[in-house]
């Protein structure tokens, strides 16, 4: 099949499974612009390989490309049949339109159409043409995801080898689940045993390769690239969706949107760091090495999306990517539901005019008043334990429970897709929660005890969602340690100084009114007298006539005043800013906390904490780059509406140089991996094999072609991240060992691996025939393999003796395929 036939297979079946969930996003996301369209993708790619996945650990279903289709279809069919039921019973008007996703837009055409006035004549006019407007963004998404997912496969095809660093583990682990009809898969780096890893993101590759029937050679390559496409996507509608909710938007600044839109989707999945700009500066840029950058604290890792992208390892963080970003879409539309229901603030349409925006500001002002002030900006509820306002609206309640379930579907999602994500989510939903629970009670014990309740539900519900997962595949971790040496500002900086700066900057300009007035001078003495005992009065100026509330009523109204700009209502303290403070309070806890401690494992004693720094600063860097992306393009749009300074001009330019810096990181990588994408060799990630491994290749395609099942094999053990298991790693055959370091992190100890590797060292070399016999027997091992390696590693090879016990199956040069005949039993 060529290259281009499998991305086009794969891309529909992308399709395809966003097509069939879609319904279902609609109501998750019916706050979006987009009515979740976008986050239909991965949505429907992970309920997909659940389906299977469940089905088949239970042994119920075996996973073939029938069964697969068939759940397909059927979770299609139930999807859009709920749907269509439930609209044909409740808006049979709205059912023509809600099928083409305008459902909202619709129902609002109807609501005018009683209006005899010039006002609905106009407002009919407004919502048919947002209705324009949301096709024109879903338009915008499809592009850039074709766009995304062509650029990143043409990427891969420029250097598809599934080879070096851990390929052949991500490989093997995505073959094995192609062979197998059952769950969990066989480790093909230890027979008789299953996979002890989280390897749900594996099993979605080896879904959609099955699915779109492409080669799994491509399939690997292809993966790679939707990832970065879905990543890229989903930080996008996340940027678009926080400032749309920031900023009430006509036609020019909804282009202000997707700007925040595309400016996240560069900081998630394109930028580097500031190693580059580091090694330019000192001079050492000329044999830069691109993946020192993810190695810049001493006995660490310091990945981030990129690195991970050109490296192209399919392990669990790259593959959690899609679904972190659709848990925190969860979040946000969370916010933005109850931001509606409780009218907060408010939120007009981007076609509305400026009186209109002056009649809505006021509209929401006069609701404020009329809280207590208890009840101040936000308030955010499960449908499991709801307020009274929950009650009001039908609709608002099967949202929110579907946003509930899937909150904590999505939770189970991340342990058996990047274990570390389930905690570091876990912590970013409880900080979310209290912060949203607080602020409505006023009250920190009530709050704990409130927030018992929903997070306990929602952390128990995602065990049972993924309970087969939970009894089959044990902790690899060793507990908890303390940190014994803090990381060097100077490595910190270079790692983080890009997100740092921008933050402040961000920090300052939410907070500027509050930093000047605490700045001022008569603020600075009365604070200084009052750690004396001393109380002070100053005399002078408006804030001696004014009552306290007085002055917070007349800043108040300064504000709203001074938000309206160009017919733009900007919100001060919007919902967008609480989201995108919370997520720079949850990175920079994630970057404090590998400074504190660290979580054991068997990389002792210099790289100990070396997978803590990486997982969490993995995570860090995704709440980084979307805040910022979204607080920088909120800065930048204030800035552009503002008489020209020089020190604008300075911030201007200097955000400018800092992106330039950080954009080059991919150009200088990409180069360096794919030779600048110009010498495209294809989506065939085996090819390589017949260059370096001709004889080897010949035996690789005849185990894959002509082995059904999942029998063991016997092949040289050596070294991980070598070619060593390359057979297994590019058959999905269970070896009677693969990659011993492997295993014993998996496993907890060497006493396995270590015992297998004597074993197979006897079976390949040892003098005693009869042993060697014996190890055959007990490892259950059907096929032996001889080729170039296996005679380098083992100098003492006894060959003759497999043609004794059994047969030729097949020789090509030096390698050779023995099977194991009845007289060795």
């Amino acid at each position: 099949m060529s290259s281009l036939k499998s991305f086009f297979q794969y891309y529909l079946a992308i399709q395809f499974l966003g097509l069939a969930v879609w319904p279902l996003t609609r109501r998750i996301f019916g706050k979006f612009f987009d009515r979740g369209w976008g986050f239909s993708k991965i949505l429907g790619i992970v309920l997909t390989t659940y389906v299977i996945w469940m089905l088949g650990s239970i042994r119920l279903v075996p996973f073939t490309r029938l069964s697969s289709t068939l759940i397909v279809l059927g979770m299609g069919i139930i999807v859009w049949g709920i749907d269509f039921l439930k609209l044909k019973a409740t808006h049979p008007h709205r059912l023509s339109s809600a099928l083409a996703g305008t459902a909202t837009q619709s129902s609002k055409l109807g609501e005018f159409k009683g209006e005899s006035s010039e006002e609905g004549k106009v407002r009919k006019i407004e919502a048919a043409e947002q209705v324009g407007t949301r096709w024109k963004l879903i338009v915008i998404e499809e592009f850039l995801f074709l766009l995304a997912f062509g650029g990143w496969a043409w990427v891969r095809a420029s250097n598809p080898d599934i080879r070096g660093l851990e390929k052949f583990m991500d490989y093997g682990f995505m073959l094995s689940a192609l062979r197998g009809n059952f769950f969990p898969p066989l480790d093909h780096f230890l027979a008789g045993e299953t996979i002890n890893y989280y390897y749900f993101g594996h099993l979605i590759s080896a879904v959609l390769t099955r699915l779109s029937g492409v080669a799994p050679a491509a399939g690997y390559n292809l993966q790679i690239a939707n990832l970065f496409a879905l990543t890229f996507l989903e930080s996008f509608i996340i940027g678009y969706v926080l400032f749309y909710k920031s900023v009430v938007t006509n036609l020019s600044s909804r282009l202000w949107g997707i700007a925040s839109g595309l400016l996240a989707s560069l900081f998630v999945t394109v930028i580097g760091n500031l190693h580059l700009a580091w090694e330019y500066i000192l001079g050492r840029s000329e044999n830069y090495w691109y993946a020192a950058a993810s190695r810049v604290i001493p006995y660490t890792i310091n990945e981030f999306p990129v690195y991970s992208f050109i490296v192209a390892d399919l392990h669990g963080h790259v593959s959690d990517l899609p679904i972190v970003l659709l848990f925190l879409g969860v979040l946000i539309s969370f916010f933005i539901e109850w931001l509606g229901s409780e009218a907060c603030l408010a939120q007009s349409s981007m076609f509305k005019a400026p009186a209109r925006l002056e009649a809505a500001a006021s509209a929401a002002n006069r609701a404020r008043q009329s809280h207590s002030e208890k009840r101040k900006a936000f308030s955010f509820k499960l449908s499991f334990c709801p307020p009274a306002r929950l009650a009001e609206s039908k609709r608002v309640g099967e949202a929110g429970a579907l946003r509930f379930a899937l909150c904590a579907f999505l939770l189970g999602t991340m342990y058996v897709t990047n274990s570390w994500d389930f905690a570091i989510y876990g912590m970013v939903l409880g900080i979310v929660m209290f912060f949203l629970y607080y602020r409505e009670r006023l009250n920190l014990w009530r709050t704990i005890w409130d927030l018992i309740l929903p997070l306990g539900s929602i952390v128990g519900l995602s065990v049972i969602f993924f309970l087969p997962f939970w009894l089959t595949v044990k902790p690899i971790s060793q507990g908890i340690g303390l940190v014994r040496n803090l990381s060097s500002p100077k490595h910190i900086l270079i790692l983080w100084g890009f997100y740092l700066f921008l933050s402040l900057v961000y920090g300052w300009w939410l907070f500027r009114e509050k930093i000047k007035k605490f700045l001022r001078v008569e603020s600075v003495v009365t604070a200084i007298a009052g750690l004396l005992g001393v109380r002070v009065k100053v005399v002078g100026g408006e804030d001696e006539v004014l009552e306290e509330s007085q002055k917070h009523a007349l800043r108040s109204s300064l504000s709203e005043a001074g938000s309206m700009v160009n017919g733009h209502h900007v919100k001060r303290g919007s919902l967008s800013d609480a989201i995108a403070l919370l997520f720079l309070l949850c990175a920079l806890i994630l970057l404090i906390l590998p400074e504190i401690v660290y979580l054991k494992d068997i990389y002792q004693p210099d790289y100990y904490r070396a997978n803590t720094m990486f997982k969490l600063y993995y995570q860090a860097w995704v709440l980084f780059a979307l805040a910022t992306a979204y607080g920088t393009t909120r800065v930048i749009y204030w800035l552009a509406r503002r008489r020209i300074s020089v020190a604008k001009i300075m911030l201007f330019s200097f955000y400018l140089l800092l992106f330039t810096v950080v954009i080059c990181y991919p150009y200088v990588a990409v180069k360096t991996v794919a030779g600048g994408v110009k010498a495209y060799r294809g989506l065939d990630g085996n090819y390589f094999l017949q260059e370096a491994f001709p004889d080897d290749a010949e035996a690789i395609v005849w185990f894959n072609e002509n082995i059904k099942g999942q029998p063991v094999i016997l092949e040289a053990v050596g070294e991980s991240y070598t070619d060593y298991s390359r057979i297994c790693g590019n058959t999905g055959l269970p070896a009677v060992l693969g990659w011993p370091i492997h295993e014993w992190l998996w496993r907890g100890g060497w006493d396995i691996p270590g015992q297998r590797q004597e074993d197979v060292r006897q079976i390949y070399e040892g003098g005693d025939d009869g042993r060697a016999r014996e190890l055959l027997v007990q490892y259950e091992v059907e096929y032996v393999y001889v080729g170039k390696m296996e005679r380098e590693k083992y100098p003492q090879l006894k060959q003759e003796r497999f043609a004794d016990w059994g047969e030729i199956v097949f020789e090509n040069g030096e390698a050779r395929i023995y099977r194991r005949g009845g007289d060795v039993e």
